[in-house]
């Protein structure tokens, strides 16, 4: 479902309208839209499931900033929640709102627009990302940096690869290994991971030399020491863990509280977290009781109260906590 590389690329953008930005922090849409697809076409539902933007674009980003992304005619701006254009689809892409300002690309080259779609950053890089905790990473000459809100680099470009600032570290690679970063550009816990996620409540996942994953402190010490096979970010106090073949749940302290029974795992939103059994998707509650039986392609997390799913012919569509069709299945 989602847009294939372009030369260049505005990450963590927006999707086909159906499909979250799962490069995003989980529970970060703004709450009230979602994105539906009828007749190959992309409009808008609320939580109810009513319609408040026929389907008439190609696609529909997340709306950020009170700014909803949209492409037509193969070009993307941004259109308010009545569908008309506020910033004209003058861009090959585009990304969501923050701090005022939203990552945008033409002719290879990516800047930063401000809410008028006037450039406040001239596209001058590879590649560029959402502004998160006041930075932006963006890319030059294939190497990461983090720019600021004014323009200029708050860290110079050195990094082959690079996630977001999030709890106010941001994952950078130097040579083979992972460490982080903070704001000030300081390697604040060394490069000797193997592999690493984002700060979540204060953890973050890691994979170690063996290549087992544990939990390390904003300090950088284990808070939980590496046996899992793989580790996801924390979330709602949970985080899914790999255990053998299969995927459970620990809390903040390692203790394991739904014991690994599942092939796939996802984080909790919304007091639900997607899982797969046999081959099929439902949600999980955090008392372990699967709230939503298995029975969908593809779950989402929940957002805004709402899960995106996937049914067999590929066509997606929202349910509710109880796990009935806010949304039934389009394409």
């Amino acid at each position: 479902m989602m847009r294939g590389a372009r030369a260049v690329t505005v990450l963590a953008l927006l999707s086909c309208g159906c499909v979250p930005d799962r490069t995003a922090t989980h529970g970060s849409r703004e709450p009230g839209l979602f994105p539906v697809r009828s007749g190959g076409l992309v409009g808008l539902i609320d939580q109810n499931g009513r319609l408040v933007l026929e389907p008439r674009f190609e696609y529909l980003g997340e709306e950020s900033e009170g700014l909803i992304a949209a492409r037509t005619n193969d070009r993307w701006g941004f259109v308010d929640r009545e569908g008309e254009f506020v910033i004209l689809p003058d861009f090959d892409e585009v990304g969501p709102f923050s701090t005022g300002l939203a990552a945008a690309a033409v002719d290879g080259k990516a800047g930063y627009i401000g809410r008028d779609g006037e450039w406040v950053v001239e596209p001058r890089f590879d590649a560029a990302r959402r502004f998160r905790e006041g930075l932006a990473a963006v890319q030059t000459d294939g190497l990461w940096g983090f720019l600021a809100p004014d323009g200029e680099m708050a860290i110079e470009p050195a990094y082959p690869f690079t996630r977001d600032f999030e709890g106010g570290r941001a994952v950078v690679q130097v040579g083979e290994r992972m460490g982080y970063l903070a704001s000030s550009g300081e390697l604040v816990i060394p490069a000797r991971l193997r592999s690493a996620l984002p700060f979540s409540e204060g953890l973050a996942a890691v994979q170690v030399e063996d290549e087992t994953w544990g939990f390390i402190d904003e300090g950088g010490s284990f808070a939980i020491e590496p046996r899992f096979y793989w580790a996801g970010r924390f979330s709602e106090g949970l985080a899914a863990v790999r255990i053998g073949l299969r995927w459970g749940y620990v809390n903040t302290q390692g203790d394991v509280l739904i014991e690994p029974q599942f092939e796939r795992a996802e984080p909790f939103s919304g007091g639900l977290a997607p899982v797969r059994v046999d081959g099929l998707w439902g949600y999980l509650d955090r008392a372990g009781g699967l709230s939503i039986e298995p029975r969908f392609t593809r779950a989402e997390p929940f957002t805004g109260g709402l899960g995106l799913v996937q049914v067999d012919d590929g066509s997606w569509g929202w349910v509710e906590t109880l796990g009935n069709w806010v949304w039934e299945p389009s394409q």
